[in-house]
């Protein structure tokens, strides 16, 4: 088990890049967990910007060393956290949730949560990750973000930061512990089966073009398989897809 170190900032510009620093400088632990009340310039995927109301949502960054995790499995990290925030929010009866690959959390079609993962590798092992979490909580307003959610929106009623924050460590500690290669096929089955509009027919983006395919899944590497139109099946590495939805 984890004891998770609670560093609370005022603002900053990013805490997986606060985090990083402290790494880079040789003063992280595991454990160590920085969490921020204003997030200026937050980063999901593909350089997409997080944009969080100052106050009302959990924006924060852990250090993990993944010591009995080949590099070669490091999907698997990306499995264990998703998953761990998916049944810490399962807890609190939030609706519809799924995993859109690969790594946004979502009620239904609204996105409420994402996550970026930063590893940091010598040889074949990890010499420490960083994992950042961007989670609406009590925000009320996505006018600009019409895609988005927030625990408050879907179901009418405010949340204890401190509390949330708790929950989710909690499934955290449960999910590292799990996150080995001897359980790789258990914690790719496991988030396969919340894989959003799996087996369904979706639009992707695709090298400036539209692509249209069936979701059938995804391979150890983290890669997503999918059925095109005419049978074949192609696999797709992270950041070489955007699901339109």
């Amino acid at each position: 088990m984890i004891n998770f170190k609670i560093i609370k900032l005022d603002a900053t510009d990013s805490t997986n890049d606060w985090l990083k620093e402290k790494f880079l400088l040789g003063n992280c632990i595991e454990g160590d967990l920085v969490w921020v009340n204003d997030q200026t310039k937050g980063r999901g995927q593909r350089e997409n910007q997080w944009i969080s109301t100052p106050g009302k949502n959990l924006t924060f960054s852990l250090f993990k060393v993944f010591d009995k995790l080949s590099t070669r499995d490091q999907f698997l990290i990306n499995c264990s956290v998703t998953l761990a925030i998916l049944m810490a929010l399962k807890e609190i009866n939030i609706p519809d949730l799924s995993l859109k690959w690969p790594n946004d959390i979502l009620s239904g079609n609204k996105k409420i949560g994402g996550v970026l993962i930063e590893n940091f590798v010598r040889g074949d092992r990890f010499s420490g990750t960083i994992v950042g979490v961007g989670l609406n909580v009590n925000q009320d307003n996505f006018d600009l973000f019409p895609k988005a959610s927030s625990i408050l929106l879907l179901t009418q009623k405010e949340n204890d930061l401190d509390k949330l924050l708790k929950r989710l460590l909690e499934k955290f500690n449960v999910f590292f512990k799990q996150c080995n290669s001897e359980n790789k096929i258990e914690l790719i089955n496991q988030y396969q089966t919340h894989l959003y509009m799996k087996d369904q027919w979706v639009v992707f983006e695709h090298s400036d073009s539209k692509l249209k395919g069936k979701i059938k899944g995804v391979n150890s590497k983290g890669k997503i398989k999918i059925e095109k139109e005419n049978g074949t099946l192609e696999y797709f590495s992270g950041g070489s897809l955007k699901l339109l939805y």
